[in-house]
């Protein structure tokens, strides 16, 4: 099935300082960082949704402004950035959308490959109808990583009216919809918040080469 690959960079980044999406993380933007692990999932498209449009990444990857057609936009939020990503991967045919924070550098592609996998609950492939409308990572039975997601576009219609009804909380959106969590570990789902995370992880990567 066609999968777009969307990475959310559209947070205003107050705590870190800067936007974070342009971080470098060892001479690599955190941007260019997410575009280079869903490419190597792989993805059919790759996408970067939210902020404003870059000329210094990858040119195969589009620019998906999170301001939709239709929808009030005005309270800019991640279930925003997941609805835009979910309209582009429709209007271009895929199924289903690996989508990414900006700031969760430490996800793995076989991480994001079981989110694909998960989609389909282990249904056979000649099923049309998969057993689930999301997969998102969690690090335990209490917090799942919204930023750390697959959905197919079976999940659009359900979100929307759920933002459309006033609904801001990915969590709260969500329960519109099937969902599975997946496990990981919480090294995996490290959020970088402020520069000293930043730092920190690309130490740790240094000394794991």
């Amino acid at each position: 099935m066609p999968i777009l690959g969307a990475v959310l960079v559209g947070g205003a980044s107050r705590r870190f300082g800067s936007n974070k999406a342009d971080a470098q993380l060892d001479g690599v933007s955190l941007l260019d960082h997410q575009l280079h692990t869903l490419r190597s999932v792989p993805v059919d498209c790759l996408a970067y949704v939210g902020g404003e449009r870059r000329l210094a990444i990858d040119p195969l990857a589009g620019y998906v402004d999170d301001a939709i057609v239709g929808v009030d936009t005005t309270e800019r939020s991640s279930l925003l950035g997941i609805l835009a990503a979910l309209t582009y991967a429709r209007d271009r045919e895929c199924e289903s959308v690996i989508i990414l924070g900006c700031d969760v550098p430490l996800v793995t592609t076989q991480t994001l490959q079981q989110l694909v996998a998960a989609l389909s609950g282990g249904a056979a492939e000649r099923d049309s109808i998969s057993a689930f409308d999301i997969a998102v990572a969690s690090s335990n039975a209490e917090h799942a990583h919204w930023s750390i997601m697959a959905a197919n576009v079976s999940a659009l219609a359900p979100l929307r009216a759920a933002y459309e009804q006033g609904e801001r909380a990915v969590h709260r959106a969500a329960a519109t919809v099937r969902v599975t969590r997946l496990g990981i570990g919480e090294d995996e789902a490290v959020n970088i918040n402020d520069q000293i995370t930043l730092v920190d992880i690309a130490a740790a990567l240094r000394g794991a080469r």
